[in-house]
């Protein structure tokens, strides 16, 4: 392993764990090269993940509310202590989103009817964006990188489409507009552009907009009847410099990751834990999955293995130098 990376804040990885219950979620935090694993929180209930502060200082997840075990929005410093509950609801908040200035999170509440929340960090002026019978989705809040807009899943015309709005709930305005479902909002580091998961043409593809839902264009070419892809793409992820993105698609026997231009050309497979190759035992073991990009765009984590059992891997982002930290876990994520 040629890897090597400095313990500085944004070579943190945060990332979920059952290693002690064997059952529940707990949030860890170690560096990069797997050493100085420390526990964080004992219990997570939110499937997506704890998400860093834009500052690195602070991080926001899902938890059991006190005194009611409701899901609840807590956060805590970024080493574990000072851990405070933010919202105090009976039906249960999900999905914390930073704004990009680190001073408003986004959420979801709801127990089947989410509607979209923002509040200070402290938890302080808590107000209602959304208001629609039909389902605003509960896993899929995204700021704009200038913090102007947040950009949401509703059903609200009957099936899943994307849609964006201003901070404060105002000028709601729907981009997508098809047949099947459209999801997974994922803004360019620029703000210009958004890429999204659509399964308008059949089969689930990812495609990018324009910020105002112009220029659609679909950037990969899933065929649900070829044997050497079996599983669509999914996960999309910018590159921090917004020239590539990351994703995972099957080929052969499962799951790999893949890097190709914001454009959709040169797409590469980096991942090949099922070709049979020697590479060694540092590589992934099992459907490779659950991209993240560092912040310095030179390394990518990922996750790979079955549960129980899931490991954190990392390596360049070219691919090369694939390692695991010799951590159990999924859902990484690199600190600020």
């Amino acid at each position: 392993m040629t890897t090597t990376l400095s313990p500085t804040t944004a070579n943190l990885i945060v990332f979920l764990s059952d290693r002690i219950t064997h059952g529940d979620s707990e949030i860890f935090v170690m560096n990069a090269d797997g050493t100085e694993v420390r526990q964080l929180a004992e219990e997570h209930v939110d499937g997506s993940g704890p998400k860093w502060s834009p500052d690195g200082k602070l991080i926001a997840f899902v938890g059991p509310g006190r005194p009611v075990v409701d899901p609840e929005i807590f956060v805590m410093n970024a080493d574990g202590t000072e851990m405070r509950q933010l919202t105090d609801n009976d039906s249960g908040d999900f999905s914390p989103a930073w704004s990009p200035d680190g001073k408003h999170i986004a959420f979801t509440r709801g127990d089947g009817d989410y509607e979209v929340f923002v509040m200070n960090v402290d938890g302080t002026e808590v107000h209602q964006l959304t208001d629609n019978a039909l389902l605003d989705w509960n896993d899929e809040l995204a700021w704009s990188p200038d913090g102007k807009h947040i950009a949401f899943t509703s059903s609200r015309d009957g099936d899943r489409e994307i849609f964006v709005m201003n901070p404060d709930g105002t000028e709601i305005r729907q981009l997508t507009d098809n047949d099947g479902v459209d999801y997974f909002s994922a803004w360019s580091p620029d703000g210009k552009h958004i890429a999204f998961i659509s399964s308008s043409d059949g089969d689930r593809e990812i495609f990018v907009m324009n910020f105002d839902g112009t220029e659609v264009r679909q950037l990969t070419d899933y065929d649900s009847g070829d044997d050497s892809a079996r599983w669509p793409p999914d996960d999309p992820a910018w590159s921090p410099d917004g020239r590539h993105i990351a994703f995972t698609s099957g080929v052969h026997l499962g799951v790999e990751i893949f890097v190709m231009n914001a454009d959709g050309t040169e797409v590469r497979q980096l991942t090949a834990y099922d070709s049979g190759d020697d590479s060694g035992d540092d590589g992934p073991t099992w459907a490779p999955k659950e991209p993240a990009w560092s912040p310095d765009g030179r390394h990518i984590a990922f996750t790979s293995g079955e549960h129980p059992g899931e490991e954190i891997f990392v390596m360049n982002a070219d691919g090369t130098d694939a390692y695991s930290t010799g951590q159990e876990g999924w859902a990484p994520s690199w600190g600020g």
